[in-house]
């Protein structure tokens, strides 16, 4: 089954056997509860996922599995983006989502392959460095709540990772990724690129104003 809500509720049942999990998760919809637990949860959308006979390995896995995700939402993370300027001034972000399939990078990073990407937290962090699973960190700027890593050598059609280590908030310290694919010409968002849209994107109708939700549409 597809996980729709990367949202976990664990119930622990303790007895004179070996300590046993089972797991529930959202599924968004209430009318979902073919294999729910009956009582409390009956109804309500939760789904019986299974009794996990080592919980200490099983929940590792699923944090791991979940690591953007669970480490966005410790420290607060408000966005994360590919910003690029467009022109002399104007700005235009590509979001970078910590959960699902990361955000496609349509634009082309120039002669180096340079990209921005920029991560925006609800309090001010510090931070103990940064690094990119492929290509290279040329700097990180932190100002306040707003770290700003910038990039080089950023290959066409592959998905980087970029990790913030050590994240400080003050109360929590973590470190948070983000995950960004490259594809060049991708103007529509779905992993392909055609010569149509490509050529749509590049020569656009005088009328076409460009804004900052429709920079990217054909």
């Amino acid at each position: 089954m597809i996980l729709r809500v990367v949202l976990f509720f664990v119930l622990f049942l303790f007895s004179v056997a070996p300590t046993r999990a089972v797991i529930l998760f959202s599924t968004g919809d209430p009318t979902a509860n073919t294999s729910a637990p009956t009582g409390v949860y009956a109804n309500s959308g939760w789904q019986y996922e299974g009794a996990a006979p080592n919980p200490s390995g099983f929940y590792a896995t699923e944090i791991a599995a979940h690591r953007r995700f669970v480490d966005s939402i410790l420290m607060q993370l408000v966005s994360a983006v590919s910003r690029k300027t467009h022109g002399n001034t104007v700005t235009f972000d590509v979001d970078l989502p910590s959960s699902g399939r990361p955000g496609i990078e349509c634009r082309s990073g120039g002669a180096t392959n340079d990209y921005t990407v920029v991560f925006t937290f609800s309090n001010n962090v510090t931070l103990q460095g940064a690094n990119v699973s492929a290509g290279t960190v040329t700097s990180v700027i932190v100002a306040g709540n707003i770290l700003t890593v910038n990039l080089t050598g950023i290959a066409n059609a592959q998905t980087i990772t970029v990790t913030l280590g050590g994240v400080n908030d003050g109360t929590n310290i973590s470190d948070v990724e983000a995950a960004m694919s490259v594809l060049i010409g991708d103007t529509t968002g779905n992993g392909l690129v055609s010569t149509r849209a490509t050529s749509r994107k590049l020569n656009p109708k005088p009328d076409n104003q460009c804004q900052p939700t429709t920079f990217v549409k054909t």
